[in-house]
């Protein structure tokens, strides 16, 4: 289903989907839409079966290139480990992809049942909630 946003929790790269650690795992979300979105201060978020958040990832104002923007066709992949945050353009037929980094040390998109979901700066939902495999 298409988000009216345009935005989209695409897959959850975990354990169950062969991560070995932290520095494998990731969440991954396209701009499928022909809008522009400034993202910064936006969350990341998972919802466990009791409705809270456990875990938040927010998206920064800058990145190593400076002010950013999440333009329609790009991705974004959400490591849970360490890394430095990079923008690289599109390759060998690869979307053009932001790579943003937790920093955690340890796995975390785990429990069968939670689920992740993209919020705006207010708290609203801006994608439907993607079941953590």
């Amino acid at each position: 289903m298409s988000e009216p946003t345009g935005l989209r929790i695409t897959a959850i790269h975990n354990a169950r989907k062969g991560a070995k650690d932290e520095n494998e795992e990731w969440i991954l979300i396209r701009n499928d839409g022909e809008q522009v979105w400034k993202i910064e201060g936006w969350e990341l978020t998972d919802q466990t079966a009791t409705q809270q958040r456990v875990h938040i990832y927010r998206f920064p104002t800058t990145t190593s290139a400076g002010k950013w923007q999440f333009d329609p066709g790009e991705s974004i992949y959400v490591f849970t480990g360490m890394g430095r945050d990079a923008f690289l353009p599109k390759t060998n037929g690869d979307r053009p992809q932001f790579h943003f980094y937790m920093n955690r040390r340890a796995m975390l998109w785990n429990n069968t049942g939670d689920r992740a979901y993209l919020r705006n700066q207010d708290g609203t939902f801006v994608t439907q909630p993607f079941p953590v495999p």
